[in-house]
């Protein structure tokens, strides 16, 4: 394995300067899964099916 350079091994970062990420907002997040497991649903005809967690009982979801 090659040693940490941080001259070469850097990365830039896409937040906007000056704003603030600790406020509440929305925000849009990419979640990639172990070799893309369907995980948290499908778009079945363009929609989102949302798939039940089987480790946790259903619940609703918040106003």
């Amino acid at each position: 394995m090659m040693p940490y350079d941080p001259n070469r091994h850097h990365r830039r970062s896409i937040r906007l300067k000056g704003y603030d990420y600790t406020q509440p907002g929305a925000y849009f997040i990419t979640i990639c899964t172990h070799e893309r497991a369907h995980l948290f649903g499908a778009v079945v005809e363009g929609e989102m099916q949302k798939l039940m967690n089987r480790s946790a009982p259903p619940r609703e979801d918040p106003p």
